[in-house]
């Protein structure tokens, strides 16, 4: 230090830099990034030279400076020793600097704890009370199980200090030391629980502060304090207190389902007679969270709730937070507990603070009916349609303007989805309008993904894309358990893939919406408009599709296919007829060809294998195709020729329907594949069949071969379909050996399905099961349901092509119905109508398995849980206590692997533990001509006999020491 600073620093002029002319440094240079950081390294620099300094005043200065410089970036690890020496002075100022920085330079593996073990035991027994308050916080930050295990006597001790500030301030440092050093909390549990009689009100308070925060992590060892603190619930006037008690009596009633029938009459007491706020509602979350209110205890759940209504109607947006956080626990309980709050509920919804409509949103499943679930709705979809910035809503007669985020739109779409499906759609009683709902939430969130990619905000991207996975599931879910609505799911699902934003901004919904598609695409007349329509693909979208979009793809324009080729006579078959189908399998083919080489390897393999089927029905057509033309050309084949039906090759007719038809899939609860996995019992060394069941089915095989027919009947049927002359295809039945076969096989194969009208295969019946087959149903469910289908003339779906401009268009047209008189009907017996009955299908179950099924449980209503990032701020508290046993004795550990009790502790048994260890060690740590130089440490016993004995002589020769500790009896 020079001599002009020596002279002016008594006069408070200093030469080095303040906190106070950094911060105005970084203020000046903060316009400039490249600037500020060459200031801030500057700065650390400075601070480098500064702390090495032998004054304290600089060194401390030095050390604040950069402690402000962390929050920067800066790392201030290598400053820990000066934060120790500034830590070490005496003054005031100076160490409170010391100690705010050991906060940000002493961590869990730091070795400067232990050079600080000292120093935090000195400022403990300092006579000040504020060097002592400020060791206090210390502690609280940079406590270890080590430092813990080191300072927890001196700690219990304070807690007998003279003063009340100081027994709080330990109170409170203990809570963080049992965390890290539970053994402590055992030790010395009666000291601590001592504080709650303390004299003074703060510590009492500071005391149940900490049980509390302590029972949420392992309340086991205060268990036994139940009659302590129930006394003081009924006794304490305190309301602070009191709710803390009631939160630490929330814990214990988990533990403890007993305690309810004692607690819960005092607690409703203490809700009369109280009329603070604060109290009331610690007194209801006790009541509800600690599991006091049953699913049938209606007067305790009528009287809380008329308080948590008028906690609503608050000016207050925290406490309506916070009831409508109870609201939603209550309904958890019992949903008949909150169903007549539907008005309440709803005006909620277009609350001013956004996370009370949020909390609300999780209150809809409890108050939500067939009669207000339009409402809800439409009150919903308005605010997610809305632009954000035009909002206004009207609290206590003050309009608001206000912004809705992206994710409570998210949360809206996804929480009325669940409420839609909720017991199979117990709550939808008009399904037109579900539909038709499900095809605006579709628009919906197309419209947040492309706001979202216009803003190049990528936060939601993921969770906008899950949105149109869960509208393409319940436009799927309605065709499969819905069956009368199947030709409005297929209407709205066309309109859908009719938008091309939709594979470039949501294809994610098109997996479920292809599936849906080919799945009843029986119900498309003219499929053929259909299919030239996918995969014309004039935009390149369809190419650029995702692996899994395009394998449902490949199989959904085959189903149309087939079931467009199979189709009876309804109206529009001059445009299906021979030329057409062959036509449209070359177009397919050249379709799939496209994507023979990708580089997806399930893509490849199935495009290759449609490609080959494809190209087989293609050289059949041909075959039959110049077949039908000689025909025409000598004139014969006309006068047998059925009106709307052609003739198809075997592959075509009867082939390609089998690969989708043999079964009619139904819905299955969600996790039962799941459970059945687990409920096989596979033995992989057991063959499947035995030898003697293979040789029986090799005798049946040979008997009755299936391949053998096909040797016989269907290579005969083939040369007679394709070279008989003819007359014979002027004959009544067309496929007679065809009959022979199907009925040879109906009695030699054992898996063939029958059908109920097999017995009557002759004449017009034999015609009818003909075209019945050629719809491609199998078993007699599905004919029936198609016979009823075609009576009752269902819609039929129209695809109408011509204005490419507009996408596709089309009209749902009803045949049978007359509109007029429908309508006049309907206006006369208004009064009268009753809800139209629709058959929904529930979910099979294979078992039934109460235990597995709490496995899966719906977490659509359930609070959002935000988790922490995979690199993010753990803000959770480490702690060696919420597995500690209370219940197992204090153990010692002697040498490496041997523990014994500390209450069976014996001196002789230690005094030959360091004696073996020292006589194993001699032979390694001396050398030869070193002799050892042994120090006596005399160890005296609390005895009447004090006098006192000198130690033997020392060895002045250098070697090593060694200690020896001879008791006072031994002498």
């Amino acid at each position: 230090m020079s001599f002009s600073d020596s002279r002016l620093r008594p006069f408070g002029i200093f030469f080095e830099k303040s906190l106070k002319d950094l911060i105005n440094g970084i203020r000046s240079h903060n316009h400039n990034a490249h600037e500020l950081h060459g200031f801030l390294t500057k700065s650390v620099s400075e601070c480098r030279e500064e702390v090495k300094s032998p004054d304290m005043t600089i060194k401390t200065n030095s050390i604040l400076k950069l402690s402000y410089l962390e929050m920067y970036g800066f790392d201030m690890s290598w400053a820990d020793f000066y934060v120790l020496e500034v830590m070490s002075s005496n003054d005031f100022q100076q160490k409170r600097v010391g100690y705010l920085a050991a906060q940000q330079v002493f961590h869990e593996d730091s070795d400067m704890l232990m050079l600080a073990t000292n120093c935090l035991k000195k400022d403990l027994s300092n006579a000040n009370a504020l060097k002592v308050g400020i060791a206090l916080n210390g502690i609280s930050s940079i406590i270890s199980p080590n430092l813990a295990r080191d300072i927890s006597k001196d700690l219990i001790k304070m807690l007998r200090h003279s003063k009340p500030y100081i027994r709080k301030k330990t109170v409170a440092s203990l809570f963080k030391l049992f965390l890290q050093y539970p053994e402590a909390l055992r030790d010395d549990f009666e000291a601590f629980v001592e504080k709650l009689h303390d004299e003074d009100t703060s510590v009492v308070s500071a005391t149940v502060s900490v049980i509390c925060e302590l029972c949420k992590i392992n309340p086991q060892p205060f268990m036994k304090l139940l009659p302590l603190f129930y006394d003081m619930l009924i006794e304490i006037d305190n309301n602070w207190i009191i709710i803390r008690l009631l939160k630490l009596f929330t814990t214990f009633c988990k533990q403890e389902p007993k305690l309810r029938l004692k607690l819960l009459p005092k607690v409703l007491n203490l809700i009369e007679k109280t009329t603070a706020t604060s109290l009331i509602y610690e007194s209801i979350n006790c009541i509800v969270k600690g599991g006091m209110l049953t699913a049938d205890d209606v007067d305790t759940a009528v009287q809380i709730l008329e308080l948590l209504t008028k906690f609503c109607a608050s000016d207050d947006p925290n406490l309506r937070y916070v009831s409508c956080v109870l609201f939603y626990y209550i309904g958890k309980i019992n949903t008949a507990f909150i169903y007549s709050f539907d008005k309440l509920v709803i005006e909620l919804l277009e609350d001013v603070d956004i996370s009370i409509r949020s909390k609300a949103l999780e209150l809809l499943e409890g108050i939500v009916n067939e009669d207000n679930l339009i409402e809800i709705t439409s009150k919903l979809l308005k605010q997610v349609a809305i632009e954000e910035e035009d909002y206004t809503s009207t609290v206590s007669g003050i309009s608001y303007k206000i912004t809705i985020p992206i994710d409570y739109k998210i949360k809206i779409i996804k929480s009325l989805l669940y409420l839609f499906s909720l017991n199979d759609y117990e709550n939808i009683s008009l399904f037109e309008w579900y539909i038709t709902i499900l095809g605006d939430m579709c628009d919906m969130v197309l419209y947040l993904k492309t706001s979202i990619g216009a803003s190049n905000n990528n936060v939601y991207s993921k969770e906008i894309s899950g949105l149109g996975v869960l509208v393409g599931k319940h436009l799927r879910n309605v065709a499969v358990k819905v069956p009368e609505m199947r030709d409005q799911v297929v209407l709205a699902i066309i309109k859908i893939i009719s938008n091309s934003n939709i594979y470039s901004e949501l294809s994610s919904i098109l997996v479920n919406l292809f599936w849906t598609l080919g799945e009843f695409s029986s119900l498309i007349d003219n499929g053929n408009d259909l299919i030239r329509v996918l995969i014309s693909d004039k935009e390149g979208l369809v190419v650029k599709l995702s692996p899994v979009d395009l394998k449902t793809l490949f199989v959904c324009l085959l189903k149309v296919y087939s079931n467009w080729v199979n189709a009876s006579n309804t109206g529009h078959t001059a445009e299906r007829n021979l030329e057409e189908v062959q036509k449209l399998c070359k177009e397919l083919i050249e379709f799939y060809e496209k994507f023979s080489v990708s580089v997806d390897f399930e893509v490849q393999e199935r495009s290759t294998q449609i490609i080959e089927f494809l190209k087989l029905s293609f050289e059949a057509l041909e075959v039959l195709n110049n077949k039908g033309s000689e025909e025409e050309t000598s004139g014969e084949g006309q006068e047998h020729q059925l009106p709307g039906k052609i003739e198809l090759p075997f592959l075509v007719s009867d082939v390609l329907p089998g690969f989708f038809n043999s079964w009619e899939l139904v819905p299955i609860k969600q996790g039962t594949q799941l459970k059945l996995q687990k409920k096989m019992d596979l033995d992989t060394s057991v063959p499947f069949l035995t030898a003697e069941e293979i040789a029986e089915l090799d005798e049946n095989d040979v008997e009755n071969s299936f391949y053998e027919d096909i040797d016989d009947d269907y290579n005969s049927e083939v040369k007679d379909q394709y070279e008989t002359s003819d007359s014979d295809i002027m004959d009544e039945n067309p496929y007679p050996k065809k009959n022979n076969k199907l009925s040879k096989e109906k009695i030699d194969n054992p898996f063939y399905l029958q059908d109920d009208d097999d017995d009557d295969a002759d004449g017009d019946n034999a015609i009818k099961e003909r075209d019945l087959l050629d719809m491609n149903d199998n078993t007699s469910d599905t004919i029936q349901t198609n016979l009823d289908r075609i009576q009752k003339n269902k819609s039929a779906l129209l695809l109408d092509t011509n204005n490419s401009n507009s996408g596709i268009n089309i009209q749902v047209s009803r045949p049978g119905r007359n509109i007029d008189n429908v309508s006049t009907t309907q206006s006369k017996k208004k009064s009268k109508a009753k809800k139209k009955k629709i058959k929904i299908i529930s979910d099979s179950t294979l078992y039934n398995d109460e235990l597995e099924d709490k496995l899966f449980v719906n977490t659509s209503s359930i609070t959002d849980k935000t988790h922490r990032p995979k690199n993010g701020i753990d803000l959770n508290l480490k702690t060696n206590l919420k597995n500690f046993d209370f219940s197992k004795p204090f153990t010692t550990k002697i040498g490496d692997d041997e523990y014994i009790e500390e209450e069976d502790i014996d001196i002789n048994q230690l005094r030959k533990q360091f004696e073996n260890l020292k006589n194993n060690d001699d032979s390694m740590n001396f050398k030869d001509g070193e002799e050892e130089e042994v120090i006596i440490i005399k160890k005296k016993k609390k005895k009447n006999n004090n006098k006192k004995k000198t130690n033997s002589g020392k060895s002045k020769k250098k070697s090593k020491k060694s200690v020896a500790i001879i008791d006072k009896e031994d002498e």
